[in-house]
């Protein structure tokens, strides 16, 4: 193969003003302790939307017909698919969605490759990797969690399924498989090095962002590293830290972007990364209009790698 309780950020007073039912819905998932509660004040009011309505949405088995309203017909994975086409939706699995644009945009087209598609059974057939790096084929129904005509989870937009829709549904089957559960709360949460493992066969390289001072030849990550993987076109994965990322910063805590590209902005190198939301919140603005300059559209954002070592946690890497 050529081949990832938070402060309440500043756009939250913006998303209470245009829609009012967001600050009930808030502070009823605050009160229930729901893990994702502070996560809903990052996004945008689109996506908020889909949380709002899903709220339960992760206990949804994965062959839940009754809620498996979305039925796109085998295009999915015949239409063409791009790294940027991810949008997460209502599911906490940034783990398996980074991962999938990070594979797809350093060598297009080879998801696709592991996916065919059963006109007889109307599912895909998608191969992937278990523990002893064996494949295994994953039967996915060609449905997908919806409400009404809104998708609930993956998708290129709120109302088309696509080939992340048809992975991420392989991955809750493959850990709800073997956890006995047997929905998608199975992969709510998890390491991109996972998600990498299961989709290549291929065991990843991990490196915090900061050097360790025990050894001299970890240097952490500097823009000469981070250019080196988009120059061998290596899957690419950043994690952020869990505490110290506020308000005003331009990512989010606890999060998986691929690395897109590493330009030089005014003598500096600034690290392209894509979200898998589809969306970032207010604070990101200006990262978003340096990523807009670069020529990279919604979705993008562009930040300076020193902002990498200072909000990161680690990054996750396939090797060539």
């Amino acid at each position: 193969m050529q081949i990832g309780a938070a402060a309440r950020p500043a756009d939250l007073a913006l998303g209470l003003a245009a829609d009012p039912r967001l600050a009930a819905r808030v502070a009823e998932l605050e009160a229930s302790g729901a893990a994702y509660a502070s996560d809903l004040a990052f996004m945008a009011p689109a996506v908020r939307d889909v949380h709002r309505q899903m709220a339960g949405a992760h206990q949804i088995h994965v062959d839940d017909a009754a809620k498996h309203t979305i039925r796109p017909g085998h295009n999915v994975v015949d239409d063409t698919f791009h790294y940027a086409d991810v949008n997460q939706g209502a599911l906490d699995d940034c783990w398996v969605l980074a991962p999938i644009s990070s594979i797809e945009k350093a060598d297009p087209g080879f998801l696709a490759r592991h996916v065919n598609y059963d006109a007889a059974s109307d599912a895909y057939k998608v191969t992937l990797f278990d523990e002893a790096r064996k494949p295994v084929t994953i039967d996915v129904a060609n449905s997908y969690v919806g409400n009404g005509s809104d998708l609930a989870f993956a998708g290129s937009d709120a109302s088309k399924a696509n080939l992340a829709s048809v992975y991420e549904k392989a991955f809750a089957d493959y850990y709800g498989t073997r956890s006995g559960n047997g929905d998608y709360a199975s992969i709510s949460g998890g390491p991109p090095a996972e998600a990498m493992i299961r989709m290549t066969g291929e065991t990843p390289q991990w490196r915090e962002v900061i050097p360790n001072p025990y050894d001299i030849a970890d240097k952490g990550v500097d823009g000469a590293w981070l250019r080196e993987r988009i120059a061998h076109n290596e899957p690419t994965v950043l994690t952020t830290k869990g505490d110290g990322i506020t308000d005003l910063d331009p990512i989010i805590p606890r999060h998986a972007y691929p690395l897109i590209d590493v330009q030089d902005v005014a003598g500096r190198d600034f690290a392209v990364l894509y979200n898998p939301w589809g969306s970032n919140p207010v604070s990101a603005k200006a990262a978003e209009a340096i990523a807009s300059q670069l020529k990279y559209d919604a979705g993008h954002l562009a930040i300076p790698v020193e902002d990498i070592q200072r909000l990161g946690n680690a990054v996750t890497h396939l090797k060539r």
